[in-house]
């Protein structure tokens, strides 16, 4: 974070915003777009972002990272702008504001800067400077100095320097960072440099195909060439087909660059020419005249057709293109589909239904989109000659060319290919990513969790792992994470697990979802997270919630039926686990003997934010690393053949869920060693339900409670039996501790009912 005067007052102006960070494209790019606090998932203009304090925006970040992002991405146009996957803050240097700022990108690779300019002032300015979210540019903060305001925000030539609004530029502002210093501070030798070349690269940025640009420029925005790797380059380039002021452009472009680049070798560049010139099928332009009427020009006399040396490279990329279609028609093979980004369509698209899904992307795709990402297919004749393009495939030659499947299904733990009644399914289920952990000692975010629950983390940490181990099987209970006081950082500490699981996992399963008769947060997942499960609940809601959930603790049943809206029901697999968030004690009704529920409870308060941000930069940075110690730890409490412990944080959820009868109840059985239900006195005030059967659970549960079980059971017919005793029919509950002496119970039974 920097520091200092600038900072300070930078902080307090309303010029903050937040923006959704999009998953990286198929050439790797990170998007990303302007959002507003409550809407992190609309798309805004800046100007309708920025309105915020640092320290508000700080705070929306904390907040929707704590929470995840499953929801935003449930509700966020995901065929348009794909799957948010962060939130960070931004700055607009509006007029008037304290701050401005430099962008600078493609110049880090692999945390290395890679442009020499660039490295030779980062390295010793003393401002800050940090790497930008890409990874691949930077972000300088200097303080506004007078004339900042006239500086467009347009970038050109990679450089952008911001001072009247119209941009924001996202900051991560992390404290380890290699290059810069702590404050904002004022390197106006850096800075000029950086408007001069920004306002060069907007006389560069087309030098690749424009006509007429300097030699100087061409450097500036590709490199030096040597004559070496130039031939390399011409041997690339095939001549047929270009017509006379195409040649005549090539040609000039580079006797100019190289009279100015490398002027001793001029006559080595010539001769390249030359050769490159006698392959031309055109009679008309041979050596002697590439010699006398185009070379010894004088570079002024005709600049009409002179091309960028970046033309060189179009061309180039053109033949290189051809030869691979050309490559594939001598061998006698049909060409494949060539995808932009992943190779061949047939290994990137499949068929299911009577839809399209993309199996790079992970979605399901229309035909347009198939077409979309596809370039040309060669057309050719039966003896194999190259004829021409086909701009996009028919539907019938996707159709037989791509696997086809009946329909979807969801089977983790199992391939591809799933054979069932109707025929083969496509499985939608896949297996998380190769781990690349980096060394980094993950003990700082497992002390967190036994700073937080202490031993009952062990058990929460063993579910982790289950589901890091075993992620298609049953951990065998619900875990539910209460605590007393909020922001404590549980959400933060499952932030491992949830990327992880990835698009297996529900982040975000709002509590009310749980009581509506549509379940589809379960769908296609194996891993939900409740949140915010609130207390005081109905009695009879509650019991029907605690009863809805068991199902989802272990595998039997081993498939459930699932609720989507607008849609017919599906039978699926029951492979979710829920773990479930809570500040409440009595989110739950427990009852007694429950073996679904795992409750880890927490009395903890919050820590200061230095230690929140230390364990927000472990999760980021060592998240593989995490991962990598829940892989190799011993399991001991997890699966469905484990039962949990019992905790002090269920016997006081389990004691809250008692019917409020229980005092009643207790003060009765207390001192005796067997009980009738129907002797028990209530008064008027007691709460008593009016319904007989409701009645008696609710006494059942209290004695229960209380360490008496219910006897009698009759083998022959399957029944409790209750004793009859002066026309009324008693159910007895003895102490667990005693014998049932059915004698003394019926002789007592008559004395207290004479």
């Amino acid at each position: 974070m920097p520091k200092g005067t600038v900072w300070k007052q930078a902080k307090s102006e309303r010029n903050w915003m937040l923006f959704a960070l999009l998953e990286p494209d198929k050439t790797g790019k990170v998007g990303k777009f302007p959002v507003e606090r409550h809407n992190m998932y609309r798309p805004v203009g800046w100007q309708k972002s920025a309105v915020l304090t640092f320290d508000e925006a700080a705070e929306a970040v904390r907040g929707r990272r704590e929470k995840g992002f499953e929801r935003l991405n449930e509700m966020v146009d995901r065929k348009k702008y794909g799957r948010i996957i962060n939130v960070v803050v931004g700055y607009v240097a509006r007029e008037g504001s304290a701050m401005v700022v430099v962008d600078l990108d493609g110049c880090v690779e692999d945390g290395e800067i890679t442009v020499d300019w660039i490295s030779d002032y980062v390295t010793m300015t003393d401002t800050y400077v940090e790497v930008s979210v890409s990874g691949n540019g930077l972000r300088v903060l200097m303080p506004r100095a007078d004339g900042d305001e006239l500086l467009t925000h347009a970038e050109f030539g990679g450089v952008g320097v911001f001072g009247r609004g119209g941009k924001g530029a996202t900051l991560q502002l992390k404290a380890d960072r290699p290059f810069g210093g702590d404050e904002v501070v004022r390197d106006q030798d850096f800075f000029d440099e950086c408007v001069r070349r920004r306002d060069k690269g907007r006389k560069v940025r087309k030098s690749e195909i424009a006509a007429g640009v300097s030699v100087e420029d061409q450097v500036l925005h590709h490199g030096i060439m040597s004559v070496d790797e130039f031939k390399e380059l011409v041997g690339r380039v095939e001549n047929k087909g270009i017509d006379f002021n195409q040649w005549y452009g090539l040609v000039l472009a580079a006797r100019d660059y190289f009279e100015v680049v490398d002027p001793d070798r001029l006559d080595d560049v010539l001769d390249i020419l030359d050769e490159w010139t006698a392959q031309w099928s055109e009679g008309d332009h041979d050596p002697e005249r590439l010699r006398d009427d185009v070379w010894h020009r004088n570079p002024k006399d005709d600049r009409r057709d002179c091309a960028g040396l970046g033309s060189w490279f179009f061309m180039a990329k053109k033949a290189d293109e051809k030869d691979e279609v050309s490559a594939a028609v001598s061998d006698g093979v049909e060409p494949p589909r060539v995808c932009r980004s992943s190779g061949d369509i047939v290994a990137r698209y499949v068929k299911v239904g009577e839809g399209y899904y993309d199996v790079l992307a992970q979605k399901e795709v229309t035909l347009t989109a198939v077409y979309r990402h596809t370039i040309n297919v060669p057309l050719r004749t039966n003896k194999g000659k190259l004829i021409g393009n086909q701009q996009a495939p028919r539907q019938a030659w996707i159709n037989e060319n791509t696997r086809s499947y009946v329909d979807f299904d969801y089977a983790p733990g199992k391939g591809q290919e799933l054979e069932r009644v109707d025929g083969v399914r496509f499985n939608l289920w896949r297996k998380p990513g190769a781990l690349h952990p980096k060394g980094v000692d993950v003990g700082f975010w497992v002390d967190h969790w036994r700073y937080m629950y202490g031993d009952d983390s062990e058990v929460v940490m063993d579910a982790m792992a289950h589901m890091v181990q075993r992620s298609h099987s049953k951990v065998g209970y619900i875990v539910v994470l209460q605590s007393d006081a909020q922001g404590i950082g549980k959400d933060m500490a499952m932030l491992p697990l949830l990327r992880y699981m990835g698009k297996d996992a529900n982040g975000g399963v709002p509590f009310e979802e749980l009581f509506s008769d549509f379940n589809q947060w379960a769908y296609r997942k194996t891993l939900a997270v409740v949140q915010e499960a609130r207390g005081g609940i109905d009695r009879k809601r509650a019991q029907e919630l605690t009863e809805k959930l068991k199902i989802y603790a272990v595998g039997l049943p081993e498939t459930i039926m699932v609720n989507r809206k607008g849609k017919p029901q599906e039978e699926i697999p029951n492979v979710v686990n829920v773990f479930m968030m809570t500040n409440n004690k009595d989110a739950l009704h427990i009852p007694m003997g429950d073996r679904r529920f795992f409750i880890a409870a927490s009395s903890v308060e919050p820590r200061g934010e230095e230690y929140y941000s230390r364990l927000k930069r472990l999760v980021d940075e060592a998240q593989d690393d995490i991962i990598a110690w829940l892989m190799a730890r011993d399991i001991k409490w997890a699966g469905e053949d484990k039962k949990p412990p019992m905790t002090e944080g269920k016997e006081v959820m389990r004691d809250m869920s008692l019917p409020p009868i229980f005092e009643w109840v207790e003060n009765y059985a207390a001192d005796r060693d067997w009980v009738s239900t129907s002797l028990i006195p209530f008064d008027m005030d007691a709460g008593i339900p009016k319904n007989p059967r409701l009645k008696g659970m609710w006494i059942g549960q209290c004695l229960e409670h209380m360490g008496f079980v219910r006897v009698g059971y009759d083998e022959t017919t399957d029944k409790q039996k209750r004793i009859p005793v002066n026309g009324v029919r008693h159910t007895i509950y003895v102490k667990r501790e005693c014998e049932a002496d059915w004698d003394e119970i019926r002789d007592g039974l008559k004395r207290m009912t004479n």
